[in-house]
């Protein structure tokens, strides 16, 4: 999304915004929210992790960015009133997320900032101005990442399914679901012919994760997918 046009308020915050707190912030912006743990594995891997705590108080203090209980041990960030003025979001963007939002934003945050390989989590306006054929009519655009495969070095189009309990049989129909959707459109139709597009599923447990795979592959999708665990879905029982 734009910024809005510079305004007195605007200016006062990016004149006390250092070059980082705004990738730190263009970083919550398309994840929805981040983790002390995401954002020094990404931004201070040169510091130890209370610098983190020192930048994320300060921006808290600054209106920038709201900080939310997990559990009695961690914490997530999202934006704060200052930081939605500024990138010219309703202040509703501020608050908590619910039961369900929580656990799906924190797995896709987490997969997607996995070391060894840090994927680039795509938002509807990327795709837009990149490949916008791949935007159509009843196909969901939110949870798009780009991946270097390791063997070709080129990039490939995945796409996240969260599963959110339920049986297996119920989470593979929800797989085929997405890529009959995709066949339809002739853009992900060559992206799937030259095997340039896959989906990955995250799971509650490992056990689910084998069970979900084995169905999957005696089903024979024309699309790679990858199945594993989230322990950010296992922490909240989903």
């Amino acid at each position: 999304m734009a910024r809005r046009k510079p305004t007195q308020h605007n200016r006062a915050v990016r004149g006390k915004t250092m070059d980082r707190d705004l990738e730190i912030l263009d970083h919550v912006r398309v994840y929805g929210l981040t983790t002390r743990d995401v954002l020094h594995r990404l931004f201070f891997d040169d510091s130890q992790l209370n610098a983190v705590t020192k930048v994320t108080t300060r921006l808290i203090r600054n209106g920038l960015l709201e900080r939310h209980k997990i559990d009695h041990e961690s914490v997530y960030y999202s934006y704060g009133p200052a930081a939605c003025d500024y990138f010219g979001y309703s202040r509703n963007r501020t608050g908590g997320f619910g039961s369900q939002a929580l656990p799906t934003r924190l797995a896709i945050l987490e997969y997607c900032s996995a070391e060894p390989q840090i994927r680039e989590k795509l938002t509807r306006g990327k795709i837009d101005k990149t490949q916008p054929k791949l935007l159509a009519k009843k196909v969901d655009a939110k949870n798009y990442f780009l991946e270097v495969d390791p063997e070709l070095g080129t990039k490939r189009l995945g796409l996240i399914v969260v599963c959110l309990g339920g049986p297996v049989d119920h989470a593979a129909r929800k797989c085929k679901a997405e890529i009959d959707k995709r066949l339809e459109v002739p853009a992900f139709q060559q992206l799937i012919e030259n095997r340039l597009f896959f989906i990955v599923m995250l799971t509650p447990s490992q056990a689910k994760a084998d069970t979900l795979a084995a169905s999957i592959k005696r089903r024979q999708f024309p699309v790679s997918v990858r199945v594993e665990p989230s322990r950010w879905l296992e922490t909240f029982a989903i």
